[in-house]
């Protein structure tokens, strides 16, 4: 049986690597029972492993967790991109700080670029 768990998570693993580099997502949700979520975990690689949420309950009955499975996915979505806003604010705050600010408003001669019309 054991064998059988490692064979499966394998296989899952396999595939949610295969389908996360197509579209490039930021997250990676697996909801399911403990061991269903941590075996293929073990087996993913790189920034799939590394954007990979495991989100206990969830599993194959019914058992009314399904608004609950969707708020975590939806929390762990908002996290990721509040984390990934900060980030791109963050690189874009150093290069602002580093590039030269445009100190004149007046428009300078016309150019080769812009023909007759002034650039700004």
């Amino acid at each position: 049986m054991e064998e059988s768990w490692e064979c499966s998570a394998e296989r899952v693993a396999m595939l949610v690597d295969d389908v996360v580099r197509r579209p490039d997502p930021a997250v990676v949700a697996a909801a399911g029972d403990e061991r269903a979520i941590t075996l293929p975990r073990e087996h993913l690689l790189g920034a799939v492993h590394e954007r990979f949420v495991g989100i206990p309950g969830g599993g194959r009955h019914a058992d009314g967790s399904d608004g609950d499975v969707s708020r975590r996915v939806a929390e762990a979505v908002a996290e990721s991109a509040a984390y990934d806003e900060a980030e791109l604010l963050g690189r874009f705050a150093q290069v602002a700080a580093k590039a030269p600010l445009m100190a004149s408003t007046r428009p300078c001669a016309p150019c080769n670029r812009h023909k007759s019309k002034p650039c700004w």
